[in-house]
């Protein structure tokens, strides 16, 4: 993946969404509490392993039988998973991040508040947004 700048527009929205977020949790110390911020987003986060496919079909299956449409077609979850070897990614669907459950501990908090970055972003809202594991991190690597 090629990193491009991020626009002044788009940098002037995330500062007020961040602002936004730290005020309505009454600007709490660090570290930020993730799960704070998913309640007030009602974000829902779950852990699946690329070890075991059956898992994430098992998600795809949940979400189909509470009738959230993820995409038009319910095996493109699991092949932009295997393909771009995704590490988290967050659908707008049921506003549910899911998180590699086979990424190192510090990398799955990492990837989380990506994550919840994105789902703070109006206009992010027209993709479908994954965090690739080719993409290194300099606290984290590769």
């Amino acid at each position: 993946m090629k990193n491009t700048p991020v626009g002044v527009g788009e940098a002037r929205d995330i500062d007020r969404q961040v602002e936004r977020v730290l005020r309505e949790l009454g600007h709490p110390e660090p570290p930020l509490r993730l799960e704070l911020v998913r309640e007030l987003e009602r974000l829902d986060r779950h852990f699946y392993s690329t070890a075991d496919a059956s898992c994430l079909g098992e998600m795809i299956g949940r979400l189909r039988r509470a009738g959230r449409q993820i995409v038009s077609r319910p095996t493109l979850l699991l092949d932009a998973v295997r393909k771009a070897q995704l590490s988290a990614l967050w659908i707008l669907d049921g506003r549910r991040i899911l998180i590699d459950n086979e990424i190192p501990n510090l990398k799955k908090r990492w990837a989380e508040g990506h994550e919840i970055g994105h789902s703070l972003a109006d206009w992010h809202r027209a993709y479908f947004v994954g965090t690739a594991r080719k993409v290194s991190h300099p606290t984290f690597g590769k």
